[in-house]
C-alpha cells in the first residue's frame, strides 16, 4: 500500500511482551505515515486495560486477523508462532517485520512465499545479535522507504523512533 499525505500505512503488532509493548506505545505516540490499527497477544485480557488508555486504542484481534487489517505486521511473539503470523502477511503481498530471526531459519520457505506473492520480510539488524544489546535498530527498506526504530538501553522505559517514513510516499 502506498502512503500519501492523506493515507497512512496500517501497522499491527503481534506479541505484547516487553518489546511489543514498547513498539505499540511508540506507534501510539505517533510516527508520520504510520497508524497502529491492531495488536494480538497470547493473553488478551492481561493487556486490555493499558491498551484502552492509549490515545488511539488499536483493535485486539487474534493472530489470524492481523494480515487482514494491516499493511505491516511487526512480529514480537514467541518463535513458535512466527509462521502463523508471517505466512498470511506475505501471502497478501504485505510486509512482516520479524524479530524472532531464529524462527526464520526453521521456516526458510517463508522467504520463497514472500517472493512469490510480492510480500516482504524485514529482519531488524539488532535481532541478529539479540534484543538484550544496548540498541536495537529496525531498518525497514522498500524501494525508497526507510523506517528506523531505536530501542533505548534497558534502564530506559520507552522507545525512541527516528522517523524517516516521509520516504514511504515514494513507495510504489
Amino acid at each position: 500500500m502506498m502512503a500519501d499525505n492523506k493515507t497512512k500505512l496500517r501497522v499491527a503488532v503481534a506479541g505484547l511482551g516487553a518489546i511489543g509493548t514498547d513498539v505499540v506505545k511508540a506507534l501510539d505516540r505517533g510516527i508520520e505515515g504510520l497508524t497502529l490499527v491492531a495488536v494480538s497477544a497470547n493473553s488478551p485480557d492481561k493487556h486490555r486495560g493499558w491498551i484502552a488508555e492509549l490515545k488511539s486504542a488499536p483493535k485486539l484481534v487474534p493472530i489470524a486477523e492481523l494480515a487482514d487489517v494491516a499493511d505491516i505486521v511487526v512480529e514480537c511473539a514467541p518463535s513458535r508462532v512466527v509462521r502463523s503470523i508471517v505466512a498470511p502477511v506475505v501471502e497478501r503481498g504485505k510486509t512482516a517485520v520479524v524479530l524472532s530471526v531464529g524462527a526464520l531459519l526453521q521456516n526458510g520457505d517463508l522467504v520463497d512465499l514472500a517472493n512469490a506473492h510480492g510480500g516482504q520480510i524485514i529482519v531488524p539488524t539488532g535481532a541478529l545479535i539479540g534484543l538484550g544489546v544496548a540498541a536495537v535498530f529496525v531498518h525497514w527498506s522498500a524501494s525508497a522507504a526507510d523506517l528506523d526504530v531505536a530501542r533505548r538501553r534497558p534502564h530506559h522505559d520507552d522507545l525512541r523512533i527516528t522517523d524517516c517514513t516521509r520516504q514511504l510516499q515514494a513507495r510504489p
